[in-house]
């Protein structure tokens, strides 16, 4: 849902545009500083939005930290614990994995968002992202 949304309202992914914005650089039609400003601008309101998001969810699903964590947000909990543990168990290869895991996710993150803009039809952008984000659920990335 949050990907659709950002796609369909023409807003701008970090993982994004960290696959497309260097494009035009390549071809000479930007700057590097520009470049580096857009990632910047890109990132600190991903940042603010993730934050402010995750904080908001949290005030939410714990009644504004008056009751421990249950339902919802207590598999999330729970599900960042074990992914966390289980990788430093691994020890460098726990690193690997969650290096490449990452990797992966940011393809096809990428891929959503391009394949995305191969359409100007709300279906279509809807459909276009949707495939390479299930692929990513499906995995278990």
């Amino acid at each position: 849902m949050g990907l659709i949304s950002i796609v369909l309202l023409g807003l701008e992914l970090v993982t994004g545009s960290f696959a497309l914005v260097p494009l035009p650089w390549l071809e000479r039609e930007a700057s590097a500083g520009s470049v580096v400003v857009n990632w910047g601008w890109v990132f600190i309101g991903n940042l603010i939005g993730s934050v402010a998001y995750g904080a908001l969810l949290a005030i939410a699903l714990t009644n504004m930290g008056a009751t421990a964590p249950a339902g919802v947000a207590a598999r999330i909990v729970q599900i960042a614990e074990l992914k966390t543990t289980g990788y430093s168990a691994l020890g460098f290869a726990g690193l690997v994995s969650c290096f490449v895991k990452a990797m992966l996710c940011n393809w096809l993150v990428c891929l959503a968002i391009v394949l995305a803009m191969t359409t100007t039809s709300t279906i279509g952008k809807i459909a276009c992202a949707w495939m390479p984000i299930f692929i990513f659920f499906a995995q278990r990335l």
